[in-house]
C-alpha cells in the first residue's frame, strides 16, 4: 500500500484562503488513503464539514474506489461538474493526485495529504512503513505544478 499523512487543517485553509478559492471540489481514494485515514469516507465528510464551517463550498464531494484509476474518476465525476469549482483536493497519494491533475488539467489541485512511501498493513491494522519515497516523490510534485 501507499503510506500517506494528512496536512494539518490550518495549512489546507490558509492555502484556499492564499488563492482565493471558495468553491471546492473534493474527491478521495477508498483504497490505501482510507486505511491511512488520509482518505475514505470518514476523511471525506470530515474535511468538507470543516471546510464549509469556515466559509468554503463545497460543490463536489465524491468517494472513489482508486483515486489512481482515472476510468474510475470519470465514471464518477464530470467535466461538467468541475466547471463549478476553483479546485480540486484529492485525497489520496501522489499516484491519485497526479490521476486527478492529468483528468483535469486546467484546475488547480490542492495537495490536503503527503505520500510518505511503500508500507504493510498487518492483521491489526497496524501500518509499517517499507520504504520512504518522499525525496523521489517531490519530482512528481514539481512535474504536476500543486498550489502550495
Amino acid at each position: 500500500m501507499i503510506l500517506t499523512e494528512r496536512k494539518p487543517f490550518g495549512v489546507i485553509k490558509g492555502i484556499l484562503e492564499e488563492n482565493g478559492f471558495k468553491k471546492i471540489a473534493i474527491l478521495a481514494c477508498n483504497g490505501c488513503a482510507r486505511f491511512c485515514e488520509t482518505g475514505g469516507e470518514s476523511y471525506l465528510n470530515e474535511l468538507a464539514k470543516r471546510l464549509e464551517e469556515n466559509g468554503f463550498e463545497v460543490k463536489i464531494k465524491k468517494l472513489i474506489p482508486l483515486l489512481c484509476d482515472i476510468d474510475l474518476i470519470k465514471r464518477e465525476v464530470s467535466e461538467e461538474e468541475i466547471k463549478e469549482v476553483d479546485c480540486i483536493i484529492p485525497l489520496a497519494c501522489i499516484a491519485g493526485i497526479y490521476a486527478t491533475k492529468k483528468l483535469f488539467p486546467n484546475k488547480k489541485i490542492i495537495e490536503a495529504i503527503d505520500t510518505i512511501g511503500i508500507a504493510i498493513r498487518d492483521e491489526r491494522g497496524d501500518i509499517f512503513l517499507v520504504k520512504d519515497l518522499r525525496e523521489e516523490i517531490e519530482e512528481i510534485r514539481k512535474e504536476i505544478e500543486l498550489v502550495s
